[in-house]
């Protein structure tokens, strides 16, 4: 008994109110946040997933918000709704909360979790959110279903992810996000090699190495030499050593 005690109290630590108010209803009210201090990943992956230890707190987990007023679902950078959807978003809510008439504000288990996020998605197509949010939204939840060995469903929002941040590079909506392009030519570079489209990753690899900012980003410039080398080395040895490639060059 008292050890679940001490641990209902470290839970308690861990978790705390975040206020808030709603964009779409302006309902004010608190919804669970984990406390940076708590936020130890073990590592970082290639494409930027925290690794955490089972068990241990994942601010994935409360990234997507919900209100329970109205049930919008927003979360950070998130884009006003445009005046022509708010009728189509409006008829969402309303079929949202009736099949799912439970707040989201509270401790979220694994599979709440992955509900916000299939939510989040869907209204973003509806208020037809900037790609690089899109995309956002379906890399953190490939990164989930990779926490859970799910190989399946991480490829599959991980393909969405580099869709849309194909899409953000080519029509340059990263610019309104703390995104630079050096970092989203790294991170399609990245998701191509995890795709196995290792043309496709060598040619945006290479676009990182010769960007006109790259002494001021070394971090990602260093990141592209090796991901280069390990694209490369991927590709021949699926080939049994043979590489008919001319993009798998550096320059």
């Amino acid at each position: 008994m008292m050890n679940d005690g001490n641990n209902q109290n470290n839970h308690m630590e861990i978790l705390y109110d975040k206020k808030l108010i709603c964009p779409l209803c302006g309902t004010g009210f608190s919804s669970k946040k984990i406390r940076s201090r708590f936020i130890k990943p073990e590592k970082l992956d290639t494409d930027f997933c925290q690794i955490f230890a089972p068990g241990d707190p994942n601010p994935l987990h409360y990234f997507v918000i919900i209100c329970p007023e109205c049930s919008y679902g927003f979360y950070d950078d998130s884009s006003r709704i445009p005046g022509n959807a708010r009728e189509e978003v409006a008829v969402f809510l309303k079929e949202w909360r009736f099949s799912h008439p439970k707040s989201y504000c509270g401790k979220r288990s694994l599979y709440d979790v992955i509900e916000t996020y299939r939510f989040a998605l869907a209204l973003a197509d509806i208020v037809r959110e900037i790609h690089i949010n899109h995309a956002g939204l379906n890399i953190r939840l490939a990164w989930l279903f990779r926490g859970q060995q799910d190989g399946a469903n991480e490829q599959k929002y991980m393909t969405e992810a580099l869709q849309h941040y194909e899409q953000s590079y080519i029509n340059g909506d990263f610019a309104q996000t703390n995104v630079t392009e050096i970092q989203l030519l790294y991170l399609i570079g990245e998701l191509h090699r995890r795709r196995q489209n290792y043309a496709e990753a060598i040619r945006y690899f290479g676009k990182v190495v010769h960007h006109e900012d790259k002494s001021r980003y070394r971090k990602y410039v260093s990141l592209a030499r090796d991901q280069w080398q390990l694209a490369r080395e991927e590709h021949m040895q699926k080939n049994n050593g043979q590489t008919d490639l001319q993009e798998l060059t550096e320059s």
